[in-house]
This record gives structure tokens, C-alpha cells and sequence, in this order.
């Protein structure tokens, strides 16, 4: 869980630390159709809102197309992911390899 030469979590850690800290007990995963070749995507509902992982799999930058309940949601990712994940209306831009959290915006 530790890169042993450089002593940072790695990415299964980071990845373990995003659920952790936005999927809590009671969540309840739902049915996700926001699926393509380059990424994947699971949608959870539950306490705290809906929320969304995605994953890009690839060693580029990545523009996905989020369902409207996310588009302008909050972004949650590694700190150190160079360029930082963002999110400019239903578009979500993540660098290569990143795994982000969105939360669906709050309809009032």
C-alpha cells in the first residue's frame, strides 16, 4: 500500500482512502449505465448524497460526459494528481490514471 522507494501511498491506498472517506456504511450501490471503454464509472446512494466514482484507465487526459445530477458537483481526488481533476458543467476532465469522487450538486 506504500511505494517502498519514495514511502507515499500508492494508488491502491488512494483509492481505498476515497471510499473510505465518501462512501460510508449504509451506502448502496446503484445501477450505473454511465459506462465506456476508457473509464468506469459506480454510482452510490446513500448517506452524505449520490456520489460517483470514476476511474480513467488510461495514460491520457480524459474528457467524460457526467449525468446532469453531477455535472457542477464537487470533485474529490488525490491532492497530487497534476493537472487536478475539474469540472466545468457536465464535463469532467481527469489527467491520466486518476480516480475521482463526485458528489450529485444538492437541488433545493
Amino acid at each position: 500500500m506504500v511505494d517502498a522507494a519514495t514511502g507515499r501511498p500508492n494508488a491502491r491506498m488512494e483509492v481505498l482512502r476515497l471510499l473510505k472517506d465518501n462512501v460510508k456504511v449504509g451506502c448502496r450501490m446503484v445501477r450505473t449505465k454511465f459506462i465506456g471503454s476508457d473509464f468506469d464509472a459506480e454510482a452510490f446512494d446513500g448517506v452524505g448524497g449520490r456520489k460517483m466514482v470514476v476511474v480513467n484507465k488510461r495514460d491520457r487526459m480524459l474528457t467524460v460526459e457526467v449525468p446532469t445530477e453531477f455535472a457542477g458537483g464537487n470533485v474529490a481526488g488525490n491532492s497530487r494528481l497534476e493537472p487536478a481533476p475539474r469540472m466545468l458543467g457536465s464535463a469532467l476532465t481527469l489527467p491520466p490514471f486518476a480516480v475521482v469522487v463526485v458528489t450529485a450538486r444538492q437541488v433545493e
